[in-house]
C-alpha cells in the first residue's frame, strides 16, 4: 500500500493505493472519507489496483478554501498518477462526482458503477438539515446518524461500529459554510444520454424512495446500464452487504475490463 498527498488548486487531496492490475477508483459519500470503502478494498486489491481518497473538505484532504470542482480534483489526481483509465465506483455523493467525471473525461472512464447515488440536476425532496448551525457540530453528528437514509444502517451494529468513527472525524464544514463547488447544481440529469460506457446502478432494496428514483433514471438513460437491487439492504450498501456487492461489483468489472 502506498499513500500520498496530492497539492492541486491551493489544497491538498490525500489518496491510497493498493494491489496492482487494472485499477478501480472508489469515491466515498457525504461526511465519509476512504475509510468506508475497507470492505471493498481487502477483497479487490486481491486481483486489481484499487484506489481510494479523500475528496476536498473531508477526511484527510484539505478543507476548501475558495472556488473547487471535485470532478477537476479527481482529474489532477489521476493525472498525477499516470492514470489513462479506470473503472470508476462511487457511493452517494461519490457517484454524483462519478457521473460528473464520466461525462467530463469520458476517455478516462472504462466502466461506471453508481451505488444509492445522488445525481445533479434532479429535484432534491429530502431534509438534509441537520442544524447544525443551531445546535453545534457534535449534536449535528448525531443528527445526521439518526437520519432516515441510515434507518437500516442502524439496525446494523457492525456497520454502525464502523461508521461512526468516520462520520466523528468529519470537519462539518459543508453543514456551516456555503459550499464553493464550481460545479454545484450542474445539469448531470439532462445529459446522461452522453454516457456510453457499461455502467451499473445498485441500489440498497431499504433505501430511501428518492435514491430509488434516481436510480431508475439511471438504468434508462444510460445507454449501456444495468440496475442491480441489493436485498435487505440501505444506503450504505457496500458497508452493509460487502459479500454480496462484492460478488456482484466483482462480476460486472471483469466482463468490463
Amino acid at each position: 500500500m502506498t499513500d500520498g498527498t496530492l497539492t492541486y488548486n491551493s489544497g491538498q487531496i490525500y489518496y491510497r493505493v493498493e494491489g496492482s492490475g487494472d485499477l478501480i477508483v472508489f469515491v466515498h459519500g457525504f461526511t465519509l472519507d476512504h475509510r468506508m470503502w475497507q470492505p471493498q478494498v481487502e477483497f479487490f486489491s486481491k486481483n486489481y489496483q484499487v484506489m481510494t481518497y479523500d475528496a476536498r473538505g473531508f477526511g484527510k484532504s484539505s478543507l476548501p478554501n475558495g472556488p473547487y470542482d471535485h470532478t477537476a480534483d479527481l482529474r489532477a489526481l489521476l493525472n498525477h498518477l499516470n492514470i489513462k483509465q479506470t473503472h470508476m465506483v462511487g457511493l452517494s455523493m461519490g457517484g454524483r462526482i462519478a457521473t460528473n467525471f464520466a461525462l467530463a473525461s469520458p476517455n478516462k472512464v472504462k466502466s461506471l458503477t453508481l451505488m444509492d447515488t445522488a445525481l445533479d440536476g434532479y429535484a432534491d425532496e429530502v431534509d438534509w438539515n441537520v442544524h447544525a448551525k443551531k445546535e453545534g457540530i457534535e449534536i449535528a453528528k448525531e443528527n445526521w446518524l439518526n437520519h432516515k437514509v441510515f434507518s437500516t444502517t442502524r439496525k446494523r451494529p457492525e456497520t454502525m461500529t464502523a461508521l461512526r468513527p468516520i462520520v466523528a472525524d468529519y470537519s462539518g464544514w459543508h453543514w456551516l459554510h456555503s459550499d464553493t463547488q464550481a460545479s454545484a447544481g450542474s445539469d448531470a440529469r439532462n445529459h446522461l444520454s452522453e454516457i456510453t460506457k457499461p455502467t451499473l446502478v445498485m441500489v440498497g432494496e431499504k433505501d430511501l424512495a428518492y435514491f430509488h428514483d434516481i436510480s431508475n433514471v439511471l438504468s434508462v438513460e444510460i445507454s449501456d446500464a444495468q440496475k442491480v437491487i441489493v436485498p435487505n439492504a440501505g444506503h450504505m450498501v457496500n458497508m452493509e452487504a460487502p459479500d454480496t456487492v462484492n460478488e456482484i461489483l466483482s462480476t460486472f468489472i471483469a466482463k468490463t475490463s
